[in-house]
């Protein structure tokens, strides 16, 4: 081989490193974010958490933080389905729909902070597969990620 063929090679072969490198950082970037997210949707359950103790059960207040606790479960639905959840991390969150006592809290704060329904779509469509189904499911098939 020539030295112009040897140049080629290294130059393809740093290329290679260059771009195998980029990849990495990427999927560390990606591990990353989930990280951060899950991370920031534990520390907003723990303060509604920490707020509904200190609010009298059926208070207007109390009635607010479980609107709060509705709206995040909503939101981590659509987090998930963007694919910044870690699925290990949601699979967890999302097991709490199994129970059917955790299930039932959820359906009485849905009439209670939403009595027309037309609010929470995703969440209803996951409680009504749940339902429908009387298993739980799969969180990469759940109904409530497909709603748009």
């Amino acid at each position: 081989m020539d030295s112009a063929t040897w140049i080629g090679l290294g130059t393809l072969l740093t290329a290679i490193v260059g771009l195998a490198l980029v990849v990495w950082q990427l999927r560390q970037q990606r591990r990353t974010m989930r990280a951060e997210f899950g991370n920031l949707y534990i520390e907003r359950y723990w303060q509604i958490d920490d707020d509904l103790l200190l609010e009298r059960k059926g208070s207007k207040r109390h009635r607010q933080h479980r609107h709060r606790y509705l709206r995040l479960f909503e939101d981590e639905f659509d987090v998930a389905k963007l694919g910044f959840l870690d699925l290990k991390q949601w699979r967890a969150w999302h097991g709490v729909l199994n129970d059917t006592g955790a299930r039932e809290l959820v359906r009485n704060d849905l009439q209670v902070c939403d009595p027309k329904g037309d609010s929470f779509r995703r969440l209803r469509a996951c409680i009504a597969q749940h339902e429908r189904d009387g298993v739980g499911h799969d969180v990469r098939r759940c109904e409530g990620s497909a709603v748009t």
